[in-house]
């Protein structure tokens, strides 16, 4: 049980991954001065082309633009960037501003991101467990994978719902469902295997 309670948690962490614009390995942030390179298209359309280009300022100033504009991905894309430090510092506070401005305009990827604020009391809020949870399932109701396997993860801990590990099996298969190739659904079968006995007991 020991084990699979390690597991369990490296999966809520799995399933906390999101997406962003790719950088390669071996590429390094740019200085903070604009670059003088023109990009064209869409304000999100510029921030990759200036990322993919290693000018992180440019990509910034484009995101937030488009952020301004109710674009929620590019608000999304600043939360991440935010949270993980991509082109600028890590500010977990700013990150959950911006999964703020997306979930309130249902940014479902959004929503799933800011789950986690709440869960671990994070970024400027204090810990909610029902807030969390509740994040996690609409985000999962739009079909966020990862959010039905963190929904998984809270009825499986009894965090900020009633403990109850048949919801949790079906929320740990739903996610797979979405998404067979993630890390979660790797261990599925251990897991399914265990809620059914706790259940039986």
């Amino acid at each position: 049980m020991r084990a699979l309670k390690y597991l369990i948690l490296a999966v809520f962490i799995a399933g906390c991954g999101i997406d962003y614009m790719p950088m390669s390995s071996n590429s390094q942030i740019s200085e903070p001065e604009i670059s003088q390179v023109k990009y064209s298209g869409t304000n999100i359309e510029k921030a990759t082309q200036a990322y993919k280009n290693n000018d992180c300022a440019s990509s910034m100033k484009f995101l937030n633009l488009a952020c301004d504009d109710d674009e929620m991905q590019a608000c999304y894309q600043l939360g991440h960037m935010h949270q993980n430090g991509k082109c600028t510092g890590a500010n977990l506070a700013k990150a959950r501003e911006f999964y703020e401005k997306g979930c309130a305009k249902d940014h479902m990827n959004s929503c799933a991101n800011l789950s986690g604020f709440y869960k671990d009391g994070k970024g400027g809020v204090e810990q909610d467990y029902e807030k969390a949870f509740e994040l996690a399932k609409k985000a999962c109701e739009d079909g966020i994978a990862r959010a039905c396997n963190n929904v998984g993860y809270f009825y499986w801990k009894g965090q900020g719902v009633d403990l109850d590990r048949t919801m949790a099996k079906e929320y740990f298969a739903n996610a797979c469902k979405i998404d067979p190739d993630a890390q979660y659904c790797k261990n599925k079968d251990l897991i399914n295997d265990d809620s059914s006995k706790q259940n039986e007991e």
